[in-house]
């Protein structure tokens, strides 16, 4: 008997550990951006972006390149530089799509913030993000 509950923890174990994976992996990229989102630095923002990103920047708003992207996000953390950002939902949408909504906030205006993730789930990419003025 006892040499069956050795082979059965690993089993159970492996279970969980590959069922679990995905969502770990998924949230990797949120546990990422947070500390670039505090720091305002589009520079490195862009590296998780698509090539094409859904923006709308408080009324500025369409689909820009990766590189227009990231001029408009970086001229929106110079006119809002950030004092602090927080994740407070985050929710599924469809296969593969993953959007978060949080609080950013700057000395001037507090934003609500969306970010939509899509893509496999140990490199997602953020194919649309949205900032508006609450």
């Amino acid at each position: 008997m006892k040499k069956m509950i050795a082979p059965l923890y690993t089993f159970i174990l492996t279970i969980i550990m590959v069922t679990a994976y995905p969502a770990i992996a998924q949230n990797k990229i949120i546990d990422e951006i947070i500390p670039i989102f505090k720091t305002g630095s589009s520079k490195d923002l862009v590296k998780y972006f698509n090539t094409t990103v859904e923006l709308n920047m408080n009324g500025l708003q369409g689909d820009f390149s990766k590189n227009q992207a990231e001029v408009v996000v970086r001229d929106f953390f110079k006119k809002n530089p950030p004092t602090d950002f927080q994740i407070v939902h985050q929710g599924e949408s469809g296969s593969n799509i993953k959007y978060y909504i949080a609080y950013y906030v700057s000395n001037e205006h507090n934003f609500r913030v969306l970010i939509k993730t899509k893509g496999p789930k140990d490199k997602p990419i953020i194919y649309g993000l949205e900032f508006k003025k609450d």
